[in-house]
């Protein structure tokens, strides 16, 4: 009952936050494009990518340390490899799309809707891999004795 839980389980459990947080911050970055004038949309728009962006790369650290701590399955290393690939393009993507909403915000604003869908595609592309480390390949996952 009272089991240590492993670090390496650590990013299986909070990687949830930043996928829904940027996405959803997508999705209110579109809706707020269709629906010009409502204020409220820039804020909540600035803080999905905010948040998201900070516990994306919260997750990504805790990715790193999971990568060095869990018990490594041969045969998911190709997966492996790709999955860090991807998030660490989706870390340094999402970091610099909340950089260009801080410093220079309402410019170029057709190239920030294609970099955040950019983006939001290599999310999912990554988080598909890292549901293959868990679900194909059972990383983090404990055996029954």
């Amino acid at each position: 009952m009272n089991e240590v839980i492993p670090v390496y389980r650590l990013h299986p459990m909070v990687i949830h936050f930043p996928i829904a947080l940027l996405l959803t911050g997508f999705g209110v970055h579109v809706l707020r494009h269709l629906r010009e004038g409502h204020d409220w949309l820039v804020l909540a728009e600035s803080w999905l990518l905010w948040l998201g962006t900070g516990s994306l790369l919260a997750s990504l650290a805790l990715g790193l340390v999971a990568e060095n701590s869990a018990p490594h399955v041969p045969a998911a290393w190709r997966v492996l490899r790709d999955h860090k690939a991807l998030a660490l393009w989706s870390g340094g993507l999402f970091t610099l799309l909340s950089l260009a909403a801080k410093f220079a915000p309402n410019r170029h604003r057709n190239l920030f809707s294609l970099a955040w869908a950019t983006a939001s595609g290599l999310l999912i592309v990554t988080a598909h891999h890292g549901a293959q480390l868990l679900f194909q390949f059972g990383m983090a996952v404990s055996r029954p004795s």
